[in-house]
């Protein structure tokens, strides 16, 4: 019993403090071994990006935007990437917003003249070695006052850039209330897709029209089949040949079963379609001696193929008769017969013309037509919905007081199926192609480049809008659908990926879908290839957005800002109203917290307390006399 008692009295003895600084010191090092993780939520505010296409004149603006966001948020003047949302500030918007997803708001600050695009006709497809025209259709709001319209003329600048780089340019003047309709040069840099932007510059506002479009270095396919030699077929043809955006083979029947063919010419017409590949354009020179079957055939090829169709009749027989007799003709275009036009009153040679480039014509085609010929012949029946190209004057109607009841169609064009059929019904324009009397050449090479630009083939891809899919059809109206799916190949900048294609309940129908990375605007953007049978077809893959870009026509430009900012989310708030602003962006974004783990133990300053628990304990023990 008396040697437990020293133990005893020794453990009595600890001061309370010394173990407890003690337990502190030896609870901090456990605590660091184990490293404890807590999660917390911290209220962030949400990161605001600030963007304008004019810095300069939208300064005080732009001041004004992040100062009315700046208590909620984190405004950023400029493009920040990962951004919570954005807003854009001015008339139009800056190239660095296109392609985002995140809500946008727009805080417009109005025009000054209130210029817009009404239409702009630009081609997907392009050929490399040649100028396509790109026509746009411009109006200008009209001007009002409180004692009434104003009469007043402003001065614009409309530009044609590819890819960021200045193409074209032209200055066009428009009063209040009119419009006008102006046509730039595009010849691309290289083959391959890009960005074609049209913007309308006036003053500090311009307005912005983006298209991709896809250049290409193979020509197009023109074959001329002539089945007896005619003199419009022939010159036509020579001008064809001329031009390098055509690839121009040909047939002529000089007598039966005799004839004088280029390579890779179809020997009739009934054998086109087994050509690989398809011609996009067929001339048919003198159709009037086309038979039955010839008809039938080029009805396979406008409704099945979509092989754009052009007939040159040439009706005139010795004597400068009328050959009344054209069955197969008759047929195909849905007429009953065929008479001359009066001569003119001085025997002089018909005026042939498209006066007004704003007509319906204008896709792709030259500003004016100028022909001459002396026999111009039309049918006695009309074909219904045909698109009128240029025209003549009825006899008897003078040159200042006519109407367009007494204009007479000359070259017109009408949809048949899935292709296009482009007739001219002036025999002896090939007499007058002096190039200071006449557009013969010009006039002819448009023609056709309009109708191959037309063509449409089997093979359909139509991509999604956020440019992550497609539906790929097959079109097969004669017996069938061909189950072999087609090849999509899709083509990047830098990367070449065979698209996988899985079939839909549809017949002749699949549906192909693939990741896609962030890209920056100024990038060229992907096309799509795909391939089936004897048909292949290139599609650019849209700009994912809803813009200005977008082929909108008659909007203004704050309705197509208006649409742009509702369809990602947003809304356009006018600069009177901008005390909103800030409520409307918390309103669409949210709240916004971030949880993250959180562990203390890894902080430096546990050194500290862990110091100070061990000296305490170690001091205490040497006040006591303890080691």
């Amino acid at each position: 019993m008396n040697g437990e008692s020293p133990t005893k009295a020794v453990r009595v003895a600890i001061p309370r403090a010394e173990w407890i600084a003690r337990s502190i010191a030896l609870a901090i090092i456990i605590a660091g071994i184990v490293d404890p993780a807590i999660t917390i939520a911290r209220r962030v505010k949400p990161v605001i990006s600030i963007v304008t296409a004019d810095s300069l004149g939208n300064a005080a603006a732009l001041g004004a935007v992040q100062q009315r966001l700046a208590d909620r948020t984190t405004p950023v003047i400029g493009h920040v990437p990962g951004a919570t949302a954005q807003v854009v500030v001015g008339s139009r918007l800056p190239a660095a917003v296109i392609g985002e997803s995140i809500p946008s708001f727009v805080v417009s600050t109005g025009t000054t003249h209130r210029l817009h695009f009404e239409t702009l006709d630009i081609p997907d497809i392009i050929p490399l070695d040649a100028r396509t025209p790109v026509s746009a259709r411009i109006a200008r709001e009209p001007l009002v006052s409180a004692s009434g319209p104003v009469a007043d003329t402003t001065q614009a600048l409309l530009e044609l850039r590819e890819d960021g780089m200045l193409l074209d340019r032209r200055t066009l003047s428009l009063a209040a209330g009119a419009r006008t309709r102006q046509s730039l040069a595009y010849a691309p840099s290289r083959a391959g897709a890009h960005i074609v932007d049209v913007h309308l510059i006036d003053g500090p506002d311009t307005v912005q029209w983006t298209h991709p479009v896809l250049a290409r270095e193979q020509r197009w396919n023109v074959l001329v089949f002539d089945p007896r030699p005619s003199w419009l077929s022939t010159f036509v043809r020579r001008a064809l040949e001329q031009d390098i955006r055509f690839d121009v083979r040909s047939h002529i029947v000089t007598s039966t079963n005799v004839g004088r063919a280029t390579a890779r010419a179809a020997p009739s017409i009934n054998t086109v379609e087994r050509l690989s590949p398809l011609p996009d354009v067929l001339i048919v020179g003198a159709p009037d001696a086309l038979t039955a079957t010839d008809a039938a055939a080029l009805e396979r090829l406008l409704d099945t193929h979509g092989v754009s169709v052009v007939l040159l009749p040439d009706h005139l027989v010795s004597g400068g008769g009328l050959n009344t007799r054209a069955p197969a003709l008759d047929a195909l275009l849905g007429a009953r017969g065929w008479h001359l036009l009066p001569p003119t009153r001085a025997d002089t040679p018909r005026r042939i013309s498209r006066e007004t480039p704003a007509g319906s014509f204008a896709n792709g085609t030259a500003d004016s037509i100028q022909l001459l010929a002396t026999s111009v012949g039309a049918p006695h029946t009309w074909p219904d919905d045909i698109e009128i190209v240029a025209s003549t004057i009825a006899a008897g109607a003078s040159g200042s007081a006519r109407s367009a009841t007494d204009t007479v169609p000359v070259i017109w064009r009408r949809a048949r199926g899935r292709g296009e059929l482009l007739v001219s019904s002036a025999f002896d324009t090939w007499r007058f192609r002096d190039a200071q009397r006449s557009t013969f050449e010009a006039t002819w090479r448009d023609l056709v480049a309009h109708a191959a630009r037309q063509r449409v083939p089997r093979l359909r891809v139509t991509p999604d809008r956020d440019g992550r899919g497609a539906i790929v059809q097959v079109d097969d109206q004669v017996d069938h659908v061909d189950a072999t799916p087609p090849i999509l190949t899709r083509l990047g900048s830098g990367d070449t990926a065979t698209v996988r294609l899985l079939p839909t309940v549809l017949p002749g129908t699949w549906r192909a879908v693939w990741s896609t990375s962030a890209e920056t605007p100024a990038a060229p953007p992907a096309l799509l290839r795909a391939s089936h049978g004897r048909d292949t077809v290139f599609i650019p893959i849209p700009i994912p957005v809803h813009a200005p870009g977008a082929r909108s026509g008659g909007d203004t430009p704050h309705e197509q800002l208006l649409a742009w900012a509702t369809h990602s989310g947003g809304q356009v708030v006018p600069l009177e109203a901008l005390d909103s602003l800030a409520h409307l962006v918390m309103a669409t974004v949210g709240e916004r917290r971030d949880s993250s783990p959180w562990h203390p133990m890894r902080s430096g300053w546990w050194i500290v307390p862990l110091t100070l628990a061990f000296g305490t304990e170690w001091w205490l023990r040497r006040r006591r006399g303890s080691p």
